[in-house]
C-alpha cells in the first residue's frame, strides 16, 4: 500500500497521503477520515481533487486495507470531507465521480449501489438527499461515465438504495425526483419512459410496483415537471412501458392504479377521464381496448379507490370517452363489455344495474338512449355473457334504471323497446313473454304494474314492432304472465286495463273485440271464462273507460252466435 513506485498514480497518492497522516493502522481508518484527509492533502499537492479522483483512489486503495469500501462508506466520507475542502459536494458531483471511479475498482457501480451510498452518506452532511437531488445528480453524472442512465436504471437503484436511508422511496417521490431531475439531463422524461423504468426497476427492490403505485407517483410527480399528466398520457405510458416489465398491464391493473393514484394529484379521476385515457392510450400498446376490457378493469379497479363504480358511472365514462378513440360506443358494445367484464369483478351485473348506467351515461354522449336501443344492445350483448337475457330480467333492469335517468320509463316505452330489440336476439318476444317479464320485473321498481299500465304500454308499443297486438294476444299474454306476479288477473282488471289502454293505440276497443280476446285468451290461463265472469268484469271495468256498456253491447260481445 505504501510502495513508493505507486505514488505517480493519483489513486495511490491519495491512499498514501492520508495513511501517513492519520496513522499506520489503516485497517481501522474510517473512510470519512481518509477522504477528508485526501481532499485537504491533495489540494495542496496540486493533484486532482475532483470526487472522481478521490473516490477512484479510495475504492482500489481501501479494498486492500480491509476498510469499508462500499459506496455508502465512500460517499459518506466524500460528502463530509469535500464539504470542508470547498470541492463540489452536490450529489451530482459525488455520483459522477463514483460511477467512473468505482468502475475500475470492481466495486458495485450500478445506480442501486451508488444511490444507496448517497442516501445514507449525504444525510449526515446536510446535503440534499431527496430523490430529486439524488436522481438529478445521477442523470447528469452517470451519463458521462457510460453507466446505465435510462430511467429504468436510475429508479431501480433509487428504490432499493433509498430504502435503507429512511428517505421517501414511494413511487411518488422517486418519480417526482426523476421528472424534474431528468429534464435537465436531456433524458426521456415522458411518462412512458419514467413508468417503463419504474416497473422493471422497482420490481427487484420489493417496492410497490402495481400500476396503482406507479401511477400514483407519476400523477403528483410529473405535475411539477410540466409533463403531460392527463390519464391518457399516464395510461398510454403505462400500457407500453409496463409490458416489457412483465407487470400486470391489463386494463384492470392500469385503471386500478389510475383511480387511486390520480385522486391525490387533483387530476380528473372520474371514470370518464380514466376510460377516455385508456381507450386512446391502450390502443397504441396493442392492449385489449374493447369496452369489455376497459369496463372489466374499471369495475374491479375503481372499487378500491372509492371512486364511483356503479355501472352508471362506468358506462357514462365509456360512452363519452370511447367516442374519441373510434371504439364502438353503441349500447350493444358497451353493455356487451359490461356484462361479461363486470361479472368477474363482483360488481352489480344484473341488467338492472347495466341499463341503469347506460340510460344516464349514454345521454351525454349523444348515443341512442331510447329503451329500444338500450334493450336492443342488452339482449344481443348479454347473451354472450351468460347473464339473464329473459325479458323479465331486461325489463326489470330498465324500469328501475331508466327512472333515474329521466328517460321514458312508462311500460309503453319499455315494452316498445323490448319488442323490437329482443327480436334480433332470438329471445321470446311474444306478448306473453314481454308482459310476463314486465309484471314481475316492474313490481320491484315501484312502476305501475297494473294491467292497465302494462296493456297500455303493450298496445302502443307492440304495434310498431309488428308483434301480435290484437286484444286476444295481449290478454293471452297478460293472464298467464300476470299470475306469477301477484297482480290482479281477474277479467275485471284485465279488461279494465285493456279498455282504457287500447283506446290510445287505435286498436279495436269495442266490447266485442275486448271480450272476444278475453274468452279465447283467458281459457289457456285457467282463469274463469264463463260469461258470468266475463260480463262481471266487463260491466264494472268498461264503465270507467267510457266504452259501450249497455247489456246489449256486453252480451253481443260475450255470447257466441246462437247461444242466446
Amino acid at each position: 500500500m505504501t510502495n513508493a513506485s505507486s505514488l505517480a498514480a493519483p489513486k495511490e497518492l491519495f491512499i498514501a497521503e492520508p495513511i501517513g497522516g492519520f496513522g499506520a493502522n489503516h485497517s481501522t481508518t474510517p473512510s470519512h477520515a481518509l477522504l477528508n484527509g485526501a481532499a485537504a492533502g491533495l489540494a495542496a499537492s496540486g493533484a486532482g481533487t475532483p470526487p472522481k479522483a478521490l473516490l477512484n483512489g479510495a475504492a482500489a486503495g481501501l479494498a486492500a486495507s480491509g476498510a469499508d469500501t462500499s459506496p455508502k462508506a465512500l460517499l459518506n466520507g466524500a460528502a463530509a470531507g469535500l464539504a470542508a475542502s470547498g470541492a463540489d459536494t452536490p450529489p451530482k458531483a459525488l455520483l459522477n465521480g463514483a460511477a467512473a471511479g468505482l468502475a475500475a475498482s470492481g466495486a458495485d457501480t450500478p445506480p442501486k449501489a451508488l444511490l444507496n451510498g448517497a442516501a445514507a452518506g449525504l444525510a449526515a452532511s446536510g446535503a440534499d438527499t431527496s430523490p430529486k437531488a439524488l436522481l438529478n445528480g445521477a442523470a447528469a453524472g452517470l451519463a458521462a461515465s457510460g453507466a446505465d442512465t435510462p430511467p429504468k436504471a436510475l429508479l431501480n437503484g433509487a428504490a432499493a438504495g433509498l430504502a435503507a436511508s429512511g428517505a421517501d422511496t414511494s413511487p411518488k417521490a422517486l418519480l417526482n425526483g426523476a421528472a424534474a431531475g431528468l429534464a435537465a439531463s436531456g433524458a426521456d422524461t415522458s411518462p412512458k419512459a419514467l413508468l417503463n423504468g419504474a416497473a422493471a426497476g422497482l420490481a427487484a427492490s420489493g417496492a410497490d410496483t402495481p400500476p396503482k403505485a406507479l401511477l400514483n407517483g407519476a400523477a403528483a410527480g410529473l405535475a411539477a415537471s410540466g409533463a403531460d399528466t392527463s390519464p391518457k398520457a399516464l395510461l398510454n405510458g403505462a400500457a407500453a412501458g409496463l409490458a416489457a416489465s412483465g407487470a400486470d398491464t391489463s386494463p384492470k391493473a392500469l385503471l386500478n392504479g389510475a383511480a387511486a393514484g390520480l385522486a391525490a394529484s387533483g387530476a380528473d379521476t372520474s371514470p370518464k377521464a380514466l376510460l377516455n385515457g385508456a381507450a386512446a392510450g391502450l390502443a397504441a400498446s396493442g392492449a385489449d381496448t374493447p369496452p369489455k376490457a376497459l369496463l372489466n378493469g374499471a369495475a374491479a379497479g375503481l372499487a378500491a379507490s372509492g371512486a364511483d363504480t356503479p355501472p352508471k358511472a362506468l358506462l357514462n365514462g365509456a360512452a363519452a370517452g370511447l367516442a374519441a378513440s373510434g371504439a364502438d360506443t353503441s349500447p350493444k358494445a358497451l353493455l356487451n363489455g359490461a356484462a361479461a367484464g363486470l361479472a368477474a369483478s363482483g360488481a352489480d351485473t344484473p341488467p338492472k344495474a347495466l341499463l341503469n348506467g347506460a340510460a344516464a351515461g349514454l345521454a351525454a354522449s349523444g348515443a341512442d338512449t331510447s329503451p329500444k336501443a338500450l334493450l336492443n344492445g342488452a339482449a344481443a350483448g348479454l347473451a354472450a355473457s351468460g347473464a339473464d337475457t329473459s325479458p323479465k330480467a331486461l325489463l326489470n333492469g330498465a324500469a328501475a334504471g331508466l327512472a333515474a335517468s329521466g328517460a321514458d320509463t312508462p311500460p309503453k316505452a319499455l315494452l316498445n323497446g323490448a319488442a323490437a330489440g329482443l327480436a334480433a336476439s332470438g329471445a321470446d318476444t311474444s306478448p306473453k313473454a314481454l308482459l310476463n317479464g314486465a309484471a314481475a320485473g316492474l313490481a320491484a321498481s315501484g312502476a305501475d304494474t297494473s294491467p292497465k299500465a302494462l296493456l297500455n304500454g303493450a298496445a302502443a308499443g307492440l304495434a310498431a314492432s309488428g308483434a301480435d297486438t290484437p286484444p286476444k294476444a295481449l290478454l293471452n299474454g297478460a293472464a298467464a304472465g300476470l299470475a306469477a306476479s301477484g297482480a290482479d288477473t281477474s277479467p275485471k282488471a284485465l279488461l279494465n286495463g285493456a279498455a282504457a289502454g287500447l283506446a290510445a293505440s287505435g286498436a279495436d276497443t269495442s266490447p266485442k273485440a275486448l271480450l272476444n280476446g278475453a274468452a279465447a285468451g283467458l281459457a289457456a290461463s285457467g282463469a274463469d271464462t264463463s260469461p258470468k265472469a266475463l260480463l262481471n268484469g266487463a260491466a264494472a271495468g268498461l264503465a270507467a273507460s267510457g266504452a259501450d256498456t249497455p247489456p246489449k253491447a256486453l252480451l253481443n260481445g260475450a255470447v257466441p252466435a246462437g247461444m242466446l
